[in-house]
């Protein structure tokens, strides 16, 4: 549980499920498991690449359920990109 994967938070179904939620116009994403300010970057992008035009974008939620997150400055770095 105290380890920092380097990978994805987001699975192949999280982006099928992404792409259908962004397609139906929802105001909230939560991300579950984020670790690191990179899992917030990596959505947002998603959402921006989804969205080319940025209208009304949903706002990103991070479900902070690893202790990983409080390394550092990570939490405030969280926070600033929600």
């Amino acid at each position: 549980p105290d380890s920092v994967l380097e990978i994805s938070c987001l699975t192949p179904k999280d982006r099928e499920d992404l792409d259908y939620m962004l397609g139906i116009g929802v105001d909230w994403i939560a991300l579950s498991f984020v670790q690191r300010p990179e899992d917030i970057v990596e959505i947002k992008r998603l959402i921006m690449e989804y969205n080319p035009n940025h209208a009304f974008p949903p706002h990103v939620m991070a479900k902070i359920e690893k202790p990983s997150c409080f390394d550092g400055d990570s939490l405030e770095k969280i926070v600033e990109l929600c």
